[in-house]
């Protein structure tokens, strides 16, 4: 499985990971916007090639292209989601949680799914995360037989 284990105190938490296609997007991004903006860091005749000249307008894609970078790596160290006995955690920037015990269904849409809380709901998208993570989190939620619509 393409899934990493990760010992915690007395409980292991599994890690969902994000689809080759979706991971490869801001790795090229980040190439091109480097490439990009090292040519012009590079090819600019006015300017010498040192650290001050990194902030002049022209070599703006380098800055694109490191954001696009980080972006890969947290993506690819953190995961899309994690699951844990006690809870449902998506890693992106605001990190929604939901507690297994407080889920009410799992409903079915387009090939997407939305896990519904009381307080608030985990939108999964089949195009974002790895199939065999899917299908582990599907799995998952069957087990905890959580009802799925």
């Amino acid at each position: 499985m393409d899934s990493t284990l990760v010992k915690n105190k007395n409980d292991v938490e599994i890690r969902l990971k994000y689809s080759n296609r979706a991971l490869r997007i801001p790795l090229l991004m980040g190439a091109g916007f480097s490439s990009w903006g090292l040519f012009n860091f590079f090819t600019n005749s006015s300017v010498s090639a040192d650290l001050e000249s990194l902030f002049i307008s022209q070599n703006w894609p380098l800055f694109f292209g490191l954001v696009y970078f980080l972006s890969y790596a947290y993506m690819h160290y953190f995961g899309y989601m994690v699951v844990n006995s006690q809870h449902l955690k998506k890693t992106d920037i605001f990190q929604r949680k939901v507690e297994i015990s407080k889920i009410k269904a799992c409903k079915s849409f387009s090939k997407d799914y939305i896990i519904q809380s009381d307080k608030n709901d985990l939108y999964i998208s089949s195009s974002v995360i790895a199939a065999d993570s899917l299908r582990f989190l599907l799995k998952f939620l069957k087990e905890n037989n959580i009802p799925m619509t």
